[in-house]
């Protein structure tokens, strides 16, 4: 790190706890904007998305499978739950989460894709339950340029400090609060709009390539 004139990392704890160094909002291209529907609607959909062979996401998936979704059921019996898997190595997962999936029937897998927007168009939650505190959740910037609704563990506050709770995501401190807000947000339009007007609004003002660009001409006119 001594050898360059300019360090930076793009996730804020490690930027300013472990190297000391500039903080850079990770650019992301301008996505599409989903249309959403905000009708009343008889199921609520999560989507999760991740690596199932990287330790942050099979951490999330842990949570999500054996923690939160038996406590959405279990505060709402009634409810009507499908939960949308998207990404690698869903065969691989280890043989607890794999079967507790395969027994609920509550879960869609996907596999890896590209076109994320038909995932995404009718869902209610893009959901990132990880508490592991390690580095930073892209999916949530890409969510946040999108226009998705975007409910996570505290954990990646340390990474994205521009989360901010009820502002432009619905933060939550453990899987029993994290399951109380997927009810929460269930046919709440008002709420619902809310987060997704802002979360747009925080991508252009942080997270756009003009953003960063500027960023890097005035740190290097210092």
């Amino acid at each position: 790190i001594r050898n360059f004139k300019y360090v930076g990392a793009f996730a804020y704890h490690h930027a300013k706890k472990d190297l000391q160094c500039e903080y850079f909002c990770t650019p992301i291209s301008k996505q599409k904007i989903l249309k959403k529907n905000y009708k009343i609607k008889k199921n609520l959909i999560i989507v999760h998305i991740g690596h199932m062979r990287g330790t942050v996401t099979l951490d999330s998936l842990h949570n999500l499978v054996l923690n939160i979704v038996p406590k959405i059921i279990e505060l709402n019996p009634n409810i009507n739950l499908e939960v949308r898997l998207i990404g690698k190595y869903f065969d691989k997962l280890p043989v607890k989460i794999y079967n507790k999936i395969i027994e609920s029937g509550f879960y869609k897998n996907y596999g890896h894709i590209y076109n994320l927007n038909k995932i995404y168009k009718d869902a209610d939650i893009l959901i990132s339950p990880n508490t592991i505190n390690l580095g930073i959740r892209v999916r949530l910037i890409t969510a946040l340029a999108q226009g998705l609704t975007i409910l996570t563990h505290k954990s990646n506050k340390f990474g994205i400090p521009e989360l901010k709770n009820n502002y432009n995501c619905l933060i939550a401190n453990n899987t029993l609060d994290l399951a109380k807000a997927c009810i929460k947000i269930f046919n709440n339009t008002k709420l619902k709009k809310k987060l997704e007007k802002n979360g747009l609004k925080t991508f252009n003002q942080k997270f756009s390539f003009n953003r960063f660009l500027n960023g890097i001409e005035k740190l290097t006119l210092k």
